[in-house]
């Protein structure tokens, strides 16, 4: 059976609530129990089957991993380290930080974005509403009465011209992603882009450096912190990087100049990694780097924000200027068929 995904919000909470019953000494079944009589939107059929696996005698990370496509890789990776190690409590108690701070992240990006999309799909419709009364003005100045369903089809068009623009593009970047396989050279391309590059870096970096951290915190390998860290990054291009980046660990050089072979790192946070390793603190220095980059990346987040604003106010502009434009040239146009 498939279960809809959780959402960060969702994760914090459950791994919030599970950290503090498991710190409190409550066996991890009766957590459970209590998490899936909670008035949480996790799946409760989800969180029953792991109780039964756990009843069962399975382990909690087999008990979380019957349903894999529903929980994120690095929560099972990180639970597994925890049960092994024995500070499970603690480690969800760091998956809930980072799931709190990514859905802040998130959720504050989408707010700065619907007034602008807002601001677009007014400017289409006002020009839609204003073709329909052209159409309508053209005939009655003119004396020719249009075609049966001509102002109808003028506003059709209209709206299938943009709207359907933007879908077939939204169609054409999800195709080029996923059946061709390009999301890594297009998160390459993206990362290049003025403000939207710098905002994306940034929280790529936030997200590397967080989970380095609670993957060092779980007492996972170098090898292991480092691969769940790029693939937790959200971005196929950190991702894409994986190879080269472990075998130059692996040869033996430093974490901070594999990072840089990458060439996605940004200078400061490659030399705060620099100084984290040379001072043998790396797994206390992530920490402190991640909050930087989390608020470095909000910072680039309000950044693009101000930009897209600006961005769609241009396009509304120019899309009422073309139509004004439009709407005055054919004005012309009737007026001057009708004195002929």
């Amino acid at each position: 059976m498939m279960f809809g995904k959780p959402s960060r919000r969702q994760l914090a909470e459950m791994c919030r609530k599970l950290s503090t019953l498991f710190d409190a000494g409550v066996p991890v079944r009766k957590a459970l129990a209590l998490l899936a009589q909670g008035p949480g939107r996790l799946s409760k059929e989800v969180i029953e089957d792991a109780r039964a696996s756990l009843a069962a005698g399975d382990s909690v990370t087999e008990a979380f991993s019957l349903h894999r496509g529903y929980f994120p890789p690095l929560f099972l990776t990180l639970v597994e380290v925890g049960e092994r190690t024995g500070t499970l409590e603690r480690v969800l108690s760091y998956l809930a930080d980072y799931y709190e701070n990514m859905d802040m992240l998130f959720r504050k990006l989408f707010r700065s974005m619907i007034y602008p999309a807002f601001v677009i799909t007014l400017a289409i419709l006002v020009t839609g509403m204003l073709k329909y009364i052209f159409v309508e003005f053209r005939a009655n100045i003119s004396g020719v009465p249009p075609p049966p369903g001509a102002a109808q089809q003028a506003v059709v068009w209209h709206f299938v011209f943009w709207f359907g623009g933007i879908g077939l593009l939204i169609a054409m970047v999800v195709l080029f992603r996923t059946v061709l396989h390009g999301g890594a050279t297009m998160d390459r391309l993206l990362l290049r882009a003025p403000v939207l590059g710098k905002a994306l870096q940034k929280l790529a970096v936030a997200r590397f450096t967080w989970a380095f951290q609670l993957s060092q915190a779980a007492g996972l390998g170098v090898s292991e912190t480092i691969q769940r860290g790029l693939l937790s990054t959200g971005n196929q291009a950190f991702a894409a990087e994986e190879e080269q980046v472990l075998s130059l660990v692996k040869s033996g050089v430093g974490l901070r100049d594999s990072l840089e072979a990458s060439g996605l790192f940004p200078r400061d946070t490659l030399e705060m990694i620099e100084v984290a390793e040379t001072s043998g603190k790396l797994e206390e220095s992530m920490g402190r780097i991640a909050k930087n980059a989390f608020g470095d990346a909000e910072f680039a987040i309000n950044a693009l924000a101000k930009a897209f604003g600006w961005f769609v106010w241009a396009v509304a502009a120019g899309v009422t200027a073309y139509y004004v434009l439009w709407f005055y040239a054919q004005y012309l146009n009737a007026v001057g068929s009708m004195m002929s």
